[in-house]
This record gives structure tokens, sequence and C-alpha cells, in this order.
């Protein structure tokens, strides 16, 4: 299966990046070329420091490059280096509010503060649409049958002893599937975690 085959990019990205995994640097080249506005505008939007934005910006493509082997389908790709920009934002502000520590009432380290608070917050929603996407896409791999009975109760709020009449089969088996389930998603979804470095 090739990379990025369902995160929506156009063929000559996805061959890049298939390249870029391979090693190839002038495909990543031409990936940071694309994606460089981009990241340097987001990151621009959360430090307020002209100075440190173009090696901010190219550490986040030094780890992205680092970290290729690990990305895997499923993440579009700029979203991908967002989340890296969003780290390295953070790790920036709070390295700074270090070096000012001695001076807490000047207004930069209140809006630094203001700032990591909102890429924290960014963070968890961020995490959160990542959760929801491995849920959906775990839910895919189950059998039709499976992913019914997992909707019709997690999902759906109808009861096991419900379940049970409409299968034709005891309430004890049906809880016992659905708890069999719930350990296959949560299993799978934490496979997307690793995969995908989420």
């Amino acid at each position: 299966m090739g990379i990025m085959d369902e995160a929506g990019l156009d063929p000559s990205e996805k061959s890049l990046l298939e390249r870029a995994v391979q090693g190839d640097v002038e495909a990543f080249s031409e990936l940071v070329r694309t994606h460089y506005p981009a990241v340097r505008v987001y990151l621009g939007a959360q430090i307020h420091d002209d100075g440190a934005l173009d090696d901010l910006a190219q550490d986040v493509f030094l780890r992205a490059f680092r970290g290729l082997r690990a990305l895997r389908q499923r993440v579009a790709f700029r979203a991908w280096l967002i989340g890296i920009a969003r780290n390295r934002a953070l790790e920036y502000l709070r390295e700074r509010m270090r070096l000012d520590a001695p001076a807490p009432n000047r207004i930069d380290r209140l809006l630094d503060e203001r700032q990591m608070a909102f890429l924290a917050g960014e963070d968890e929603d961020a995490q959160r649409v990542i959760d929801l996407d491995a849920l959906r896409q775990c839910m895919a791999r189950l059998p039709p049958g499976s992913a019914h009975l997992v909707e019709e109760h997690y999902f759906k709020g109808r009861t096991i002893a419900s379940l049970a009449v409409e299968r034709r089969k005891s309430a004890g088996s049906v809880r016992m599937a659905l708890l069999r389930l719930r350990e296959e998603l949560r299993e799978c979804i934490r496979r997307y975690a690793k995969e995908t470095g989420s």
C-alpha cells in the first residue's frame, strides 16, 4: 500500500512523498518548496518573532525529514508538518519564557503564556480529531456485522438485550462480542497512533 493513499494528496505530491521516504533528498526539497510558506505563516501566527521564523521553519523540516519513515497513510502531509510546527512553537515559547524568568511582569511574557495555552488547547483539539479519524479508520476495517454491533450499542445506545434478540443470540454472547470488539478497536487505535506518531 502506498504512502498517504487516503490523505487526499494529488498524485505528484504522493509520488514525491514516497520518494522522500525512500531517502530522495531532491523529492523532499520539492515538498519543502511547496509547504514552506504555509509552515512559516503558521509559525509567524504563533510566536510573533520575525527574526526566529526562518530558523524555526527550517528546524520543522529537518525534524520532518528525520521522521519521514514513521509517517504512514491516513495523515495529510501538511497537517503532519503543522503538528511538528506547533510542537516547535511551544518549545520556542517555553525556552523564551525560561530565559525571561527574572522579568515576570513583562507584557511579552503574558502574551507568550496566553499563546502557549492556546497551542496546548489546539493540541487537545487536534488530538481529538486524530482519535476520531483513527476510530473511523479502525471501524472501517471491521466486518459489516461487527461494525453494525458497535455502532448500534456504543453510538446509538441500543441495549445488549435488544441486540441479542435481533441477532438471535444470548445477551452474554453479545456482551462478550462487544468486549472483544472494543479491545480490537483499542489495539487498532494504538497501532494507528504509533504509525502516525500521534
